[in-house]
């Protein structure tokens, strides 16, 4: 986002009103917010309809409002769950609220290899390369 100032919300065990992360993208002045959902790439596992629902109920009593939230998981791309965020995102858009999006785990990586430094930082050793080499690996 470009904000220097975007940070977790609370910690472990308080109300976070369905935000783990938040700022101001481009130091504007509307508020983003992150809700992480960790599931598992390997099983059945994935975000369901209802939980991304319920995130969403919960990031509507997040103060200031936010204009974009975001649900980052580590669960598979589901096109259900793509088109279910656009649908939310215009009735939100009719009302002045917020926009939503859902971030797979490839959509992530893709974007990782575009901040080496994060990459580094995060994962020493790995290269924006060999994140693609990883992406190239998942698609076989």
């Amino acid at each position: 986002w470009k904000d220097p100032n975007t940070q977790e919300n609370g910690r472990q065990g308080q109300p976070q009103h369905g935000v783990d992360v938040y700022g101001r993208p481009d130091q504007g002045e509307d508020w983003a917010g992150v809700q992480c959902k960790g599931k598992d790439n390997y099983s059945d596992k994935s975000l369901t309809q209802k939980k991304v629902e319920d995130e969403i109920k919960k990031a509507l009593t997040f103060k200031p409002k936010l204009s974009q939230f975001i649900v980052a998981t580590t669960g598979v791309r589901d096109e259900k769950i793509q088109e279910l965020a656009r649908i939310i995102t215009d009735e939100h858009c009719r009302k002045g609220l917020f926009s939503v999006s859902i971030w797979f785990w490839d959509d992530i990586k893709k974007r990782l290899a575009d901040f080496p430094d994060v990459l580094e930082k995060h994962y020493p050793g790995f290269t924006s390369n060999t994140i693609g080499i990883i992406k190239d690996i998942n698609e076989i």
